[in-house]
């Protein structure tokens, strides 16, 4: 039983200014091979002018093709959409964005994060063009985030089962703050045996063999007034609540986490001033938002394997049912 209510959509866009957008393609394959791609974009700061979010990134593993958390590290924000797409789309996603940055906003430098989807996904090109990233990148809304093999979700296989994109959601209630933090999944990884529902082992394991080399993306978002610093707890609270399922990052996998807040707004253009005030929350909240993180990836981690329809799945691949 939750020790946080969820949000009202349960969902990553229950924190306030975080929108999300998916663009899938998949093809069966008739006189060309198989295609089952795409793209999910996270966007955590207003759709324009040059503000950026206080956020942090924590990653584990090596084998992730991934752009700009070079900046996100040594300066501690984010004024960029978190993209994750196939590993033979980065360059092409990266472009898009390049070549979209000042007519959507987008910021600098573009965060690209790579899945090896080859396991379902036979297309050797990136099956898009730089306007339909460009639409994907602009049509991203703060309605309920549609979940399973969507977007990036297409061509991903966890644990032994077909995989996608899951989110969830919970609020914090401390003494006259109200606080919402937000989870997005993307799961291409994890031993067929390793899969933990509510910390128990789920027995016979799928029938797909267990995925290499694979990885995953958690992106955090709260309304809570933090800055960097306390972001990276956050996202260290993500990396445990992929732990609590079962997906640790290890040889030849890799988890990256990154944890953004929209509780604070700063200006790029405010050069001149010498110091940035932000209203920071107390540490009794920050422990309340990492406790309520870890619940809420727990959660969005099976919801990923979960919300995947039936016809999405493949023949070495089943569909995760939790009721069976």
């Amino acid at each position: 039983m939750a020790s946080f209510a969820k949000g009202p959509k349960n969902s990553l866009t229950d924190v306030p200014g975080v929108r999300v957008g998916h663009l899938t393609r998949v093809a069966q394959g008739v006189g060309h091979p198989p295609v089952r791609t795409g793209l999910t974009a996270i966007f955590t700061r207003p759709p324009t002018g040059q503000q950026m979010r206080p956020a942090a990134a924590v990653t584990a593993g090596g084998m992730v093709e991934l752009t700009g958390l070079c900046v996100l590290d040594d300066f501690g924000f984010l004024m960029t959409p978190v993209v994750a797409t196939s590993l033979r789309a980065v360059g092409r996603v990266h472009d898009a964005m390049v070549g979209q940055r000042y007519r959507l906003d987008l910021g600098w430098p573009p965060v690209v994060v790579g899945f090896n989807d080859a396991r379902l996904n036979a297309g050797r090109d990136a099956p898009f063009t730089e306007q339909e990233v460009a639409q994907a990148l602009a049509e991203a809304t703060d309605a309920r985030v549609t979940e399973g093999a969507v977007g990036v979700g297409a061509g991903l296989v966890a644990f032994g089962y077909k995989s996608g994109v899951g989110c969830a959601s919970r609020v914090i209630d401390a003494g006259d703050r109200r606080c919402t933090v937000g989870a997005l999944i993307a799961l291409n990884l994890g031993r067929a045996d390793a899969l933990r529902i509510q910390r128990s082992a789920t027995g016979a394991p799928g029938s797909g063999a267990a995925p290499l080399q694979g990885s995953a993306l958690l992106v955090l978002a709260t309304d809570a007034p933090f800055d960097d610093r306390q972001c990276r707890q956050i996202a260290a609270a993500g990396m445990m609540g992929l732990a609590r399922l079962g997906a640790v990052a290890g040889g030849d996998d890799a988890v990256v986490v990154i944890a953004v807040s929209t509780g604070v707004l700063l200006d790029r253009n405010n050069r001149a001033a010498p110091t940035v005030d932000v209203p920071l929350a107390s540490q009794a909240i920050t422990s309340l938002t990492a406790a309520a993180a870890l619940e809420a990836v727990e959660e969005c981690g099976l919801r990923c394997l979960t919300e995947v329809a039936e016809q999405d799945a493949t023949t070495d691949y089943p569909v995760l049912r939790t009721g069976a």
